[in-house]
Order: structure tokens, then sequence, then C-alpha cells
């Protein structure tokens, strides 16, 4: 018997694919990209999940600016 689809894509996932790429102010320096991996935001939005109780029947208001990385972070629903 074969497994659904959706269980053996999350077996080919890689948690260290490239998902978002922040970038830093700046203040010392120019500048730079910070890579954030596929597992990292997962575990990020599981934790916010289960710290605010946060469910899929719940509706989300985005109040900070996605420029900041809380702002991406809950804007796109992952924390």
């Amino acid at each position: 018997m074969s497994r659904p689809t959706a269980q053996r894509e999350l077996e080919s996932f890689d948690a260290r694919s490239p998902a978002l790429v922040l970038y830093t102010s700046g203040s010392t320096g120019k500048p730079k990209g910070v890579v954030i991996g596929a597992g990292s935001l997962g575990s990020v939005g599981s934790a916010f999940s289960e710290r605010y109780g946060i469910t899929v029947a719940d509706n989300w208001l985005q109040a900070t600016p996605v420029a900041h990385a809380i702002g991406a972070l809950t804007g796109l629903g992952i924390a």
C-alpha cells in the first residue's frame, strides 16, 4: 500500500533548504542577507503557535512591519 502524497512530500522535505532571506540593518557596515532554513521557520512557527494557543481556526491581524524579523514571520503565518 503506498503512502498518501502529502506523507511522501514530508519525507523528502529538507529542513536545511533556504526558505527566507532577512537583511541586517547595516548598522556596523553594509546590510547582509541572512538565510533562514525551512526547518528553522517550522520550529519558530510551532513554538509560537504552541505558546499562544494559536490554531488553524484563528484569524491573525499583522500589526508589525514585515521588514522586521517578527513582522515577516508572523505576517507569513509562520509564527
